[in-house]
């Protein structure tokens, strides 16, 4: 009895001691903010694999993944909760343990909230904060007992009996776009944190991310000057910019290549403060070619006047709503059964964003015609789509196309624009398709799709046809082309038209924070 006693004796000696003696190489960063590192880009596969020197201790429980709370686990993504997906985090880590020592582990723990406002890290002003929250966002505070600054500090606190916290990574500040108290705001929440950790500001600096650019069209880019004021109000800030990284659908998040990107320039601020001279860039994915969508047999009638397009050059008739640096389409020459084609390019644009999208039009002559045109695409992600255009401009038209369903079933699509962009919370918004009619396909009905319009004075209807045009079914009710105007400086115009950036209105990668 005496000897188990003096073993249970020596065991739990073992563990104070392990406890009160951290781990020095593993270096923990503390991740906080709101939709941009809460992460909301869909992980691809080169993300799903990690260094398991890159560790995440899991804020909350992951039941699906069967992660516990207060647990290390390999950081493969999500690091923030279930359903979320890539952040600056992810990548992060990666750099980091590309370049350290092999001794050297790292782990994350990351506490984000879609669209809060930096106040949901204020304990002095959470409470009243979540009283107001929209309804959307009361899940995710209820996910921290509805105080995510004590959920990081009660993971932090655990973190420091396995390591050492090294640093503090935020991405925040899209909800508190433009204010110019928000870096005092930050100040605080920092000091706060060292204060409650026992840290001191020279051994774990701040890294705050830039939001969104987009060339320009991100939604709060405004802020980033505000952010770049960190370092005059904290010493020991530093902020990692947002230029070249390329934004999602919406150009308030980032996109998958975009978070890592990011995330590389968190570890390229980081790792000289942690004494690395000679930095490496660890590779990252080359981004995939684009997918593309083949279109055929185009074919204008009105009354007795009927062109023809086999696409057997590219007729001149066909002209871009503003020109591209990008080759983004081609003749395709037939082969087998498959006639010549027009190959547009599935980019990271769309034709709601004033920019150059796989657009490719021609005038509608007639107030009255048919134009009809075959095509050939299978969709490889929610974003992509393509089909038949009548365009005015990008607030002014009708979208008939091919999609993912949201059952990941091939879909034929009718969406409609009627309104332009609008000043929304974030800053100015795109403006927003509607979905007015939708068919899931059979797997043997999805190959060639022939995609038909007619007009009608202001009566549009829009038609499909699985076997080869032989016999056409009415996708939705009949369309009001009132939505265009008579303005004959603009015209209304038929278009062919690939994306792989849906964008706002379209399905995409949903639910991820805001």
């Amino acid at each position: 009895m005496k000897r188990i006693a003096l073993f249970l004796l020596a065991f739990i000696t073992c563990i104070a001691i392990q406890a009160a003696n951290p781990d020095k190489n593993f270096y923990v960063f503390l991740c906080f903010g709101q939709s941009n590192m809460e992460g909301n880009a869909r992980p691809e596969e080169p993300d799903k694999t990690v260094d398991p020197r890159f560790q995440m201790m899991a804020a909350v429980d992951f039941p699906q993944a069967g992660r516990k709370m207060g647990e290390w686990y390999d950081a493969v993504p999500p690091l923030c909760r279930e359903g979320n997906g890539l952040t600056p985090a992810d990548w992060f880590g990666r750099e980091l343990v590309y370049n350290l020592p092999k001794n050297v582990r790292v782990g994350v723990i990351n506490v984000a909230i879609g669209g809060c406002d930096i106040k949901a890290f204020m304990q002095d002003q959470v409470a009243e904060y979540a009283k107001t929250a929209p309804q959307w966002m009361i899940g995710m505070l209820q996910a921290y007992n509805n105080d995510p600054y004590q959920r990081l500090l009660d993971m932090a606190r655990k973190a420091q009996q396995a390591g050492v916290i090294k640093g503090i990574l935020l991405h925040q500040g899209e909800t508190n776009c433009g204010q110019a108290d928000w870096p005092d705001k930050v100040k605080l929440v920092y000091e706060r944190l060292l204060k409650d950790l026992g840290l001191k500001a020279q051994d774990c600096p701040l890294i705050a991310g830039e939001v969104v650019i987009a060339d320009g069209k991100g939604q709060c880019m405004a802020h980033n000057p505000v952010i770049n004021r960190l370092p005059e109000v904290i010493p020991t800030a530093h902020v990692a910019h947002a230029d070249g990284c390329q934004g999602g659908p919406d150009n308030l998040h980032f996109s998958a290549a975009g978070y890592r990107e990011l995330g590389c320039r968190y570890a390229d601020i980081m790792l000289p403060l942690l004494g690395v001279k000679n930095i490496k860039r660890i590779p990252l994915p080359e981004p995939p070619k684009p997918n593309v969508a083949r279109f055929s047999q185009f074919t204008y009638a009105s009354g007795n006047k009927v062109v023809k397009d086999d696409f057997m050059t590219v007729n001149p008739e066909w002209t871009q709503v503003r020109p591209s640096k990008d080759n983004f389409f081609e003749i395709a020459q037939g082969h087998g059964f498959l006639p010549n084609s027009m190959e547009l390019q599935c980019r990271q644009v769309n034709l709601y964003e004033g920019k150059d999208p796989s657009l490719l039009l021609r005038k509608a002559t007639d107030a009255s015609y048919t134009a009809q045109v075959t095509l050939n695409f299978q969709p490889k992600s929610p974003q992509e789509l393509a089909g038949l255009v009548v365009f005015q401009k990008e607030s002014r038209n009708f979208v008939i196309c091919k999609a993912n369903g949201r059952d990941g079933k091939p879909a034929l699509v009718l969406y409609k624009t009627d309104k332009d962009g609008t000043n929304g919370p974030w800053g100015n918004m795109p403006p927003r398709a509607e979905e007015v009619a939708r068919q899931t396909l059979t797997v043997d009905q999805s190959a060639l799709i022939t995609l038909k319009v007619t007009a009608e004075g202001s009566i549009y209807k829009f038609y499909y046809s699985t076997d080869e045009g032989k016999n056409f079914t009415l996708l939705g009710d009949s369309q009001d082309g009132s939505i265009f105007s008579a303005d004959s400086s603009t015209p209304v115009q038929i278009g062919i038209y690939a994306t792989g950036k849906s964008g706002a209105g379209f399905g995409g990668f949903g639910g991820f924070g805001r």
